[in-house]
């Protein structure tokens, strides 16, 4: 596998794994959470769900371009190492 390619792989996992941190940390701040104008506009300015919109988009980016360097059964096989990652991370973090 190539350089490029270990990379954009390693970019989408790291950053996939980190925006569903930050997703669950941004909700705990929202907790309990009500379908409202004013719970939207707090999620959406709240740091931590800024922060993982960020890495969600810098995932899509780094998966779309691995999706282009390597077949499909390899990118999707890392893909499914994310949810190890994010089950590792949420214990490590919340427990």
């Amino acid at each position: 596998m190539m350089i490029k390619s270990v990379l954009f792989l390693s970019t989408f996992f790291v950053c996939t794994v980190f925006a569903n941190f930050f997703f669950k940390h941004g909700a705990m701040a929202l907790a309990p959470f009500s379908f409202s104008w004013h719970t939207l506009r707090t999620a959406l300015t709240t740091p931590p769900v800024l922060i993982g919109t960020a890495l969600y988009v810098i995932a899509a980016v780094a998966w779309i371009a691995s999706l282009s360097l390597v077949p499909l059964n390899i990118a999707i096989s890392v893909s499914a190492f994310v949810y190890v990652g994010v089950v590792l991370l949420a214990w490590l973090a919340f427990h």
